[in-house]
């Protein structure tokens, strides 16, 4: 039985970034995990580097000067030799337009800077393993493509060739499906933030757009609360990121322990930031739940010496409900919850604001 593509492969990995920093970091990572790697400050280096060597795959840089990582791609990707090679992007930014781009023009994953080992590793395994599926695909087409020629030709072996075909089809359908289950887990994979362990921003975007149709349809309310930890900048700086990571995943837990109804989601929306679906809940039930928030927050007396407000961890919020009859879109509710939190922080932060804007 053939399997997968492993660290023990030895694939090699060619990185193009003209900022020498990051080549070194990701030569490290990836040479400690087994892989091969090969480096190119430019996009140039990168094509004298393919056209000697074989390549499994690219993690290419966006902004570069003469060629950036855009017009690189597209390059690669109309040239037979290079054309399947997948390529990861890298870019400081995580602007959805550059994502987008990213993908259009041919990419296969998009990692935004500064990155983390765990997740270059785990995208770059998951491109290979794809990459050694569909090539194993194409190479079954193949075979089924002369099986089926030699078919037309030699009546005499139509039985035997006929069994053959079937076995192999049966092969296909497998690895199909073996692919399809992975791609269900890597997608469950995908909806959860590494960090806090809550739904990420791309599950979040997806789940309110479905409970805005799901409130449309059925008349029901749907409350949106956006929240963020005050003075999160001054907490990193006085405690260090590892204390802010800690403090980040203990308010994302205690977020999901409070609000846990079905249909409920918790999500980080950015940053210290997370946002709550709470569907089916009106204005004062869903203020309710924050007071629960609060109160709960309040009990772990988290220590932040570095607030202007507090000794403790506190968190503004800012909210807004979507009624019946009402047909804002995902985009007005994250403007109005966004401005309800605004509001909160600019009266003083530790505190519950809401947007009536869409009240009847």
């Amino acid at each position: 039985m053939n399997t997968l593509v492993s660290r023990e492969d030895n694939a090699t990995i060619l990185v193009v970034d003209d900022n020498i920093t990051n080549l070194r970091l990701l030569t490290a990572i990836l040479s400690q995990h087994g892989y091969t790697v090969k480096i190119a400050k430019s996009a140039l280096a990168g094509l004298r580097h393919l056209k000697q060597c074989q390549t499994d795959l690219i993690l290419l840089d966006i902004k570069m000067p003469h060629i950036d990582g855009y017009q690189f791609c597209i390059w690669l990707k109309s040239h037979p030799t290079t054309k399947n090679i997948p390529i990861i992007f890298l870019s400081g930014t995580q602007q959805s337009i550059a994502k987008i781009k990213a993908f259009s023009v041919g990419g296969a994953d998009f990692i935004a800077k500064p990155f983390q080992s765990i997740d270059v590793l785990a995208r770059i395994e998951h491109q290979l393993q794809l990459a050694y599926l569909q090539r194993q695909l194409r190479d079954k087409n193949k075979i089924l493509a002369a099986e089926v020629k030699r078919r037309q030709k030699i009546e005499a072996l139509l039985l035997s060739q006929k069994a053959q075909l079937k076995k192999e089809i049966k092969q296909r359908q497998h690895m199909e499906e073996l692919l399809r289950l992975r791609n269900i887990r890597l997608t469950r994979q995908a909806n959860i933030d590494d960090l806090t362990q809550v739904a990420n921003r791309r599950h979040f975007d997806h789940c309110l757009v479905r409970e805005i149709s799901r409130a449309h349809t059925s008349g029901c309310p749907l409350s949106l609360v956006l929240c963020d930890i005050d003075f999160f900048k001054k907490y990193n700086d006085y405690y260090g990121h590892q204390g802010g990571d800690k403090c980040l995943n203990i308010v994302a837990q205690t977020l999901a322990d409070v609000v846990n109804l079905p249909g409920d989601l918790v999500a980080r929306y950015g940053g210290e930031e997370f946002a709550l679906i709470l569907p089916d809940t009106y204005m004062d039930a869903a203020i309710e739940v924050v007071h629960c928030v609060q109160r709960t927050i309040a009990e772990l007396k988290l220590e932040h010496q570095a607030s202007e407000i507090s000794n403790y961890i506190t968190i503004s919020f800012g909210g807004c409900t979507l009624l019946p009859g009402d047909c804002s879109d995902a985009q007005s509710l994250i403007k109005n919850a966004d401005q309800a939190l605004y509001d909160a922080k600019r009266r003083g932060r530790s505190q519950v604001r809401w947007c009536h804007e869409n009240r009847h």
